[in-house]
């Protein structure tokens, strides 16, 4: 047997059980292996809920436009409602100031008014996604930021 054959049998046996354990997902010597990232991080994503007075405030594009505001009525369970006020200068892009949204799921909450469609969903405490449809294939999609309000 040559020096070379010798030295690519020995490697091939030291990577071996390596590539094996990282197939398997588990850890190997050297940290790397596990299960891929996608499953590890699917599993906490799918849990979030958000109760229904973390999306009532004041909401921003950026710090120098109009605010939109989220405020919820007091029912709860079927009957609660998101009732969201948009400014001047989107209603008169959309055609429309307010929406009455329903929950969909712990994270967004939809709602459909003449010929609009309205979904409003965060994206994590202080940020959220708004996004209006009308039935002739238009979007507004806005990403959204809490605006803080100074304490007294």
């Amino acid at each position: 047997m040559t020096r070379f054959t010798a030295l690519m049998a020995a490697s091939a046996l030291a990577v071996f059980p390596a590539c094996h354990a990282m197939a398997a997902g588990q850890p190997t010597p050297d940290g790397q292996g596990g299960p891929p990232p996608a499953q590890t991080q699917a599993a906490p994503a799918a849990a979030v809920s958000y109760p229904q007075a973390m999306f009532n405030g004041t909401w921003t594009v950026l710090a120098m436009t109009y605010p939109i505001r989220v405020m919820s009525n007091r029912a709860l369970g079927p009957a609660a409602r998101l009732l969201l006020a948009l400014p001047d200068d989107y209603a008169k892009i959309v055609g429309q100031a307010r929406f009455a949204l329903a929950r969909v799921s712990g994270t967004t909450w939809e709602g459909a008014q003449d010929n609009l469609h309205a979904s409003f969903m965060l994206v994590s405490e202080n940020s959220a996604r708004l996004i209006i449809t009308s039935r002739d294939g238009h979007k507004m999609d806005l990403p959204l930021y809490r605006v803080e309000t100074p304490a007294p």
